[in-house]
């Protein structure tokens, strides 16, 4: 017997016996029903850009990673301290939104194109 879905009521993430586990309520055929889903793990996915640069006070050379969608950026030593870096900063971001009740923004990469233009720019400037 097949029952028909006809209004999601709520949906919520709380913890549950110490785990993280999701609640649906769901109306099905004018009853509530309450369904528990244990969340094992979401991964999310997100395009890091490095690039060279160099400290501002010191003037030593450093890596910088950028992470557009999240609007986060940090630095390292080299490319992997970088990347590692905005590694941890991305994962609190995230933590700090789900304890605001937000939504983290994800990355589309796949509808996006990324290239580079040339540009003839006047001496003068």
């Amino acid at each position: 017997m097949a029952l028909k879905v006809l209004k999601r009521l709520k949906r919520r993430t709380v913890r549950f016996g110490g785990k993280r586990a999701r609640q649906i309520i769901l109306t099905v055929s004018g009853k509530t029903v309450k369904i528990w889903c244990k969340i094992q793990k979401i991964i999310g996915s997100y395009r890091i850009i490095v690039k060279p640069d160099k400290y501002p006070d010191a003037g030593e050379k450093c890596y910088t990673a950028l992470c557009p969608t999240l609007g986060l950026a940090d630095y390292g030593d080299t490319i992997e301290q970088a990347i590692k870096n905005i590694n941890s900063l991305i994962r609190f971001h995230i933590e700090c939104l789900a304890k605001e009740g937000k939504e983290a923004p994800v990355d589309e990469s796949q509808k996006e194109l990324i290239t580079s233009v040339e540009v003839t720019i006047p001496p003068h400037i």
